[in-house]
């Protein structure tokens, strides 16, 4: 994978463990991850490389999953011509199912990757973990999240997970890191575990749901610029 492949989904990872470690998780907590395109597959893998479990991946064809954990590294290097998974290469032991089915999936940690609106009012209540993290722009629809919120499922909202690529071109075209790949990674990990740490810190406080705090304290602002520049990173003055 390209730098620019995999810096949302590993944005979104680092969110979900900030999220988990904040909830107190326990340790190899289950994922179940929906879609499987760069940012679902580089989250996958950077999930896996955590020490969470992913049991159950789907794509654009198909659901496959495993209690033991899938071969997430595998599972990317034998991606067919499509960008979906192969059967072919499919340990004996994992279960294929409809892609329909992801919600059906016991898990703790939820990340849909791909589409908007795939929780909904009519699936919302089937919702199993305890934490999902938005790596889809705007994933739950307004009454899928209104469910979501009332039964106590902790979220990290999209515009906090997801900014991996925003922030990657932000850095480069205005210097703010060395301009390294791993110097991008762990600047969109600090930028991204801030953020989360914040939002459920803020939320707990106030006693609300993470989406109602999340608007109130990530209002764009001029200075969100070099907000998160150290000094010596900063562009020199002209």
């Amino acid at each position: 994978m390209y730098l620019n492949d995999v810096v949302t989904g590993y944005g979104v990872a680092f969110s979900a463990d900030e999220a988990w470690k904040f909830k107190s998780g326990k340790d190899g907590a289950r994922v179940v991850i929906q879609g499987f395109g760069c940012v679902g597959a580089s989250c996958a893998l950077k999930m896996s490389q955590l020490g969470y479990k992913v049991v159950g991946i789907s794509d654009a064809t198909l659901l496959v999953t495993c209690e033991e954990g899938l071969d997430v590294q595998k599972l990317i290097d034998h991606k067919n011509l499509y960008g979906e998974m192969d059967k072919d290469f499919f340990e004996p032991h994992y279960n294929v199912r409809s892609n329909t089915e992801w919600l059906d999936i016991d898990c703790d940690i939820l990340i849909p990757c791909a589409l908007e609106d795939v929780i909904h009012k009519s699936n919302a209540k089937s919702v199993k973990a305890s934490l999902i993290v938005e790596a889809a722009n705007i994933p739950l629809s307004s009454e899928g999240d209104e469910i979501i919120k009332q039964r106590g499922i902790d979220v990290v909202n999209d515009f906090v997970a997801n900014l991996g690529a925003i922030r990657f071109y932000e850095v480069v075209i205005f210097g703010l890191v060395k301009p390294n790949p791993q110097a991008v990674v762990d600047d969109i990990e600090k930028l991204c575990r801030k953020n989360t740490y914040q939002l459920f810190t803020e939320a707990k406080n106030q006693n609300k749901y993470q989406r109602e705090v999340a608007y109130e304290i990530f209002k764009p602002t001029i200075s969100d610029l070099l907000e998160y520049a150290e000094p010596s990173e900063a562009l020199p003055a002209q």
